[in-house]
Order: structure tokens, then C-alpha cells, then sequence
């Protein structure tokens, strides 16, 4: 198999979904947490032995790369590129979700801008009701609790809570999945 140049200096974070509604997974990656790095995030899809870029955007203007998940946030069966902004210590807790082609189809501030280092991501249905919510955390921040909140596909907030005691501090990455399945 070729390997794909993806040219991200410190790691890359990746989600993977069916974005396009082919039934076929693509793989989304952005950039790890370099100072220099761009929150510049790239679809691939396998195309016989190779991975192939379909998509590129930049989804914030900061640095720090991006936190990517992927979730069926509207129910249509084709899962949306759900971004939040990296861990630089001036970045804002900022959460954008994308179409496969880029498409800004919403944009979240879950948390206070005091809170910098940016926002981990995930999404579930935690209702099933056939839509997946959006999962935050705050950013590995010094000052940043363990403090986790969930929206609707609309932006509405329908949980927030503590996942450690209070003075846990560093942030919280959230992740999803379903055991046993």
C-alpha cells in the first residue's frame, strides 16, 4: 500500500466515517498540536491499494492543528467532520462542523473564551433519536477542568458536568463508541 504525504511535523489526530454517503469510511486527519501547524483538515478515501486526498479546508485560522471527530449530526446517514480548535493556549474553545465538501453547517462556543487550549471532540446519539449529539471537552489547559457538555445537532446545550472532581485541571478528552457492538 502507498503511503499518503500528509506533512503534519507533530502528529496528526484522525476520525474516520462515511462523509459522503457511499458506504464507504474515509479517514479525516488534521494536524497534532505544533505550534506552526494549521488547523488544516484533509479527507482520504481508499481507492484500490492507495489512499487518496478527496477534500482539504482550513477549519479555523489558528495553529495548534484541530481535534476531529465525525457524527451523523442531522440524521441523513452520512456523517458530518465535527472540529474543535487545538491546544494553543490563545485559542478560544471553538467547535465547527463541516459537510464532506467543506460546508460550514454549524459553528459552537461551548465554553467561556477564558478558557484557552482550545476543545477536544466526539459525537454519539445519546437519545436515539437517530442524530448524533456533540461531545466537548476543554483543552489540556493548566487552568481547565474536567468539564464535559453535550449539544444538540441545532446547538442547543443538553448536559454539562464534571467528569473528575473540581481540582482536576488539565481538560478532558472525550471520545465515543459502542461496546460490544
Amino acid at each position: 500500500m502507498q503511503t499518503a504525504d500528509i506533512g503534519a511535523k507533530y502528529g496528526l489526530n484522525t476520525a474516520v466515517g462515511d462523509i459522503d454517503g457511499d458506504n464507504i469510511t474515509e479517514i479525516i486527519t488534521a494536524p497534532g498540536p505544533g505550534p506552526n501547524e494549521p488547523a488544516l483538515i484533509k479527507v482520504w478515501k481508499l481507492e484500490g491499494s492507495s489512499l487518496k486526498e478527496t477534500a482539504s479546508f482550513t477549519a479555523f485560522d489558528g495553529l495548534y492543528g484541530a481535534n476531529i471527530a465525525t457524527g451523523d449530526i442531522d440524521g441523513d446517514g452520512r456523517k458530518e467532520i465535527i472540529i474543535g480548535t487545538g491546544p494553543d493556549p490563545k485559542n478560544a474553545a471553538v467547535v465547527r462542523v463541516f459537510k464532506a465538501d467543506g460546508t460550514l453547517v454549524l459553528e459552537l462556543r461551548p465554553y467561556d473564551a477564558k478558557y484557552g487550549y482550545g476543545v477536544f471532540v466526539a459525537s454519539a446519539d445519546m437519545d436515539n433519536d437517530g442524530k448524533d449529539e456533540i461531545i466537548t471537552g476543554l483543552g489540556p489547559g493548566p487552568q481547565n477542568s474536567a468539564w464535559v457538555k453535550v449539544f444538540k445537532s441545532d446547538g442547543l446545550e443538553i448536559s454539562s458536568f464534571l467528569a473528575y472532581p473540581e481540582g482536576t485541571k488539565y481538560g478532558v478528552r472525550v471520545y465515543s463508541g459502542r461496546p460490544g457492538e
